[in-house]
């Protein structure tokens, strides 16, 4: 069975972060591009949410892959998903900060090198991109979830997400540096629904007392978390922030997203749903991971004075899901295709 809302989920959210991060632009300390994009700036405000509906998404999809698998198969499975599309779009980024935001960014060769592993968040090398900070808090939850397949604790997994979640919540009254470093408290509420809604899915969405209580608890903490960082964003964006429409956006993500688990479809159905939801799931990965800087590169660039800037910015919204979607097509699926066979044949040797 396939869920193919799912898969539209993870394009809206990167095609949501996307328009943020073109649109969202010329506020009071934005040192990277000078010029407001004025209303639709407000409107928009609030797309930078779309990354916690990756992290319930990523919550969801990771015990589900995580079923029945040893740890071996966790991590090649895990690999062939995140790298062969980070490479290139790494690289790309890499390139376009060297040659045309060097004046921002301050890239080099070392600091490539260290991103390239996606390791270089544990050694606190900087990123190459703005936005590969969130794949440096996937891997933390990969490698929590990797010690529960590794102690075969898979079965405990709902007592774990409680412990999990009471300790993030602990967290945020106490603030210890440490338990938000390790166990990613800021953010747990997120994968942590997610993963406990794939446990009710999985249970033909049978709910009791506590799989609701800790469905509110972990939207209550996710809002309080979110809520914290309000009147900085207000200071750095210049645009005031409700906590009630932050409430309303999060609840809205979580309605959206229990549609989308409930809407399932065979794979073998050819629908046209289907197909479309597949490729816009293939197309959102790259697109996430190529967006900041070559937008950013084309203001500076084609718009520097602000004059075309909304011509600019909506050439770079057609532009870039079609270059995800090369991308997707014509590397990312070629290579982990070649990979799966490499991992296959040395597993067989």
């Amino acid at each position: 069975m396939r869920l193919p809302f799912l898969d539209f989920l993870r394009f809206f959210a990167a095609f949501s972060v996307m328009v943020m991060h073109i649109m969202v632009r010329g506020f009071p300390k934005d040192t990277y591009y000078a010029h407001s994009f004025g209303v639709w700036g407000d409107w928009l405000k609030y797309n930078y949410l779309a990354v916690n509906l990756f992290f319930i998404i990523s919550g969801f999809v990771i015990f589900l892959t995580a079923q029945n698998r040893s740890v071996k198969q966790f991590c090649i499975s895990r690999f062939l998903r995140l790298y062969p599309a980070y490479w290139l779009a790494c690289t790309i980024s890499f390139v376009v900060s060297y040659f045309y935001l060097q004046h921002i960014f301050h890239p080099t060769i070392i600091r490539y090198i260290a991103n390239m592993t996606m390791l270089n968040g544990f050694f606190k090398i900087q990123f190459i991109d703005n936005v590969y900070w969130t794949l440096f808090v996937e891997l933390k939850f990969y490698l929590l979830t990797l010690l529960v397949i590794y102690f075969k604790q898979l079965q405990n997994a709902e007592k774990i997400l409680w412990i999990w979640l009471l300790l993030s919540l602990a967290n945020y009254f106490i603030h210890n540096q440490i338990i938000q470093n390790i166990f990613i408290t800021d953010y747990s509420s997120f994968f942590s629904s997610g993963a406990m809604l794939f446990i009710i899915s999985n249970d033909n969405f049978k709910l009791n007392l506590k799989r609701v209580a800790f469905l509110i608890l972990s939207f209550f903490l996710g809002f309080l978390n979110e809520s914290t960082t309000l009147s900085f964003k207000t200071i750095q964006y210049g645009f005031e922030f409700s906590s009630l429409k932050l409430l309303l956006v999060l609840f809205a993500i979580y309605v959206c997203f229990i549609i989308a688990i409930n809407y399932k479809i065979s794979k073998h159905d050819s629908s046209k749903i289907f197909k479309v939801c597949q490729i816009l799931g293939a197309v959102s990965y790259p697109l996430y991971l190529i967006h900041f800087n070559v937008s950013l590169a084309a203001l500076n660039l084609f718009a520097s004075d602000g004059s075309n800037r909304y011509f600019v910015a909506w050439c770079l919204i057609i532009f870039l899901p079609c270059v995800a979607y090369l991308i997707a097509k014509y590397f990312e699926e070629p290579l982990r295709n070649k990979l799966n066979k490499f991992f296959f044949i040395k597993h067989l040797s």
